[in-house]
């Protein structure tokens, strides 16, 4: 890293909530809808906070929950489920749920001890 004299102004009209309106966080990315089932340990965490403004749940009869986003992007999302762990499963798109699975078996290998 190094200083620089260059220099940046935020247009005036600019909003970072009009910004990231849609996007999980920051990252933006392609609209896509999101499902996401959270098993009843982790149920109750993910019910006492809003996660995203388009968010929806539904409460299963297991004591687990569905969260449904319309977000923008999925690259936040992605780490974001996989910081749950086994406690939470991607149900749809089909295609991200693909990615999340592919992710978990790389890392499944490194951790890997079989002898």
């Amino acid at each position: 890293m190094r200083l620089t004299e260059d220099h940046f102004k935020v247009p005036d009209d600019f909003s970072i909530e009009e910004f990231t309106s849609g996007r999980f966080r920051v990252m933006g990315g392609e609209p896509a809808d999101v499902r996401i089932k959270f098993d009843d340990y982790i149920a109750p965490y993910v019910k006492e906070r809003i996660w995203h403004p388009s968010q929806q749940l539904e409460e299963q009869k297991d004591g687990s929950v569905v969260l449904s986003m319309h977000v923008e992007g999925l690259a936040e999302i992605r780490s974001w489920v996989l910081s749950f762990g086994s406690h939470a499963e991607v149900l749809e798109p089909e295609e991200f749920r693909k990615e999340v699975g592919e992710e978990i078996r790389v890392a499944e290998a490194k951790y890997n001890l079989k002898t």
